[in-house]
């Protein structure tokens, strides 16, 4: 017997159905007031939020519910993700419409999905106009997203100095840290930003704070090739900050000589730094060798003369995988240290004994 043909759902029960399904994707519907401070319509905004109520409801806003007509809506309401008129303003920069909002009443402190305040949307691309009138309607500027993120963070990462100087006149905690452990100051220093980094240093931010791995800013810094922020750094710090260890045992020395950084870490050798540490076995020269980083082993080798043992070292160059294509450059290094080595230890033969 014949397998029957599958039914055909009749066309108007089709078109309910997608239907019924757009309904249910649609996300939160944007009223009048979401689209008029998106676009940064101050006369709409100013319509609507006089035909408002004393509990803020705006009757006629015009906007649509699951298909529906609705004829109130609020000024808070929240459109995707979360977003309230006043985050729509702060995001698009208009001042005015927000200090409207504000007036009538809006939460200013409100956060979307994400967490991200008004503040928030307005540190982001560096709006200090907007972040100003916030700090003036009394808005909570320190508030922290869900990934530990507050509006200062996002201004020293981003070097947005103007909002930075506002966050810290409003006295906001320069030492909040982000889930991942990152605070301003490695932030400022990660992406190199001088001026943002010196308004924190002056601001009396803490410059040994550390991340989740146990590196501070001095590591990020130099880990990032930011020599200038380095230095900005250990004028404010000792040699123990240069020298820390994080959580692996390494030294900013030790990721620089592996990451094949040479003009920072001759940088680090005339600051004084420790070159000879040791962990596991491994040191920043031998660390070098086994990378390739021949320009890093010449500054280690003929320019900071640290401690080495020649054998150690080329076991290093002929099995480190990292090495092949540099072998020769290496071992010309190598040997231009045992020249110098042979031709110290000639000179000081030569040289008589002031002992008596």
């Amino acid at each position: 017997m014949p397998a029957s043909a599958p039914r055909r759902m009749a066309p108007h029960r089709l078109r309910l159905r997608l239907l019924l399904l757009a309904l249910l994707a649609r996300p939160s519907p944007a009223n009048r007031l979401h689209s008029a401070a998106q676009r940064g319509d101050t006369e709409a905004v100013a319509e609507l939020l006089g035909s408002a109520d004393k509990s803020g409801i705006m009757p006629n806003c015009d906007c649509w519910w699951w298909g529906l007509r609705c004829e109130v809506c609020a000024v808070d309401d929240t459109h995707r993700a979360g977003l309230t008129p006043a985050m729509y303003a702060a995001a698009h920069g208009h001042a005015e419409i927000l200090r409207r909002l504000s007036n009538a009443g809006a939460d200013l402190n409100l956060r979307n999905a994400e967490g991200n305040s008004a503040a928030m949307h307005a540190a982001i691309p560096g709006d200090a106009q907007v972040l100003e009138m916030l700090i003036k309607a009394g808005a909570d500027v320190g508030l922290a997203n869900k990934d530990g993120w507050t509006p200062l963070l996002a201004a020293a990462n981003q070097g947005h100095d103007a909002c930075l100087r506002l966050l810290v006149e409003a006295k906001v905690d320069l030492n909040a840290r982000a889930k991942n452990g990152w605070g301003s100051v490695m932030y400022a220093a990660a992406q190199g930003h001088e001026s943002t980094l010196e308004i924190l240093i002056s601001s009396g931010a803490n410059l040994r704070l550390q991340n989740d791995e146990g590196a501070t800013a001095v590591q990020v810094a130099a880990a990032r090739g930011h020599i200038k922020c380095l230095k900005m750094l250990m004028a404010q710090l000792t040699l123990a900050d240069l020298d820390h260890e994080d959580k692996e045992g390494f030294t900013a020395a030790m990721r620089t000589a592996k990451a094949g950084m040479p003009k920072v870490l001759r940088v680090m050798v005339k600051m004084g730094a420790d070159l000879e540490r040791e962990v596991n076995g491994k040191t920043a020269v031998l660390l070098a060798a086994s990378s390739g980083a021949t320009e890093c082993l010449r500054v280690l080798l003929l320019e900071g003369f640290v401690a080495w043992d020649e054998k150690e070292m080329r076991k290093h160059i002929r099995w480190g995988a990292k090495t092949r294509g540099h072998e020769e450059k290496l071992r010309a290094v190598i040997d231009e240290r045992v020249a110098l080595d042979s031709g110290q230890r000639v000179e000081n033969e030569k040289t008589p004994s002031k002992e008596l």
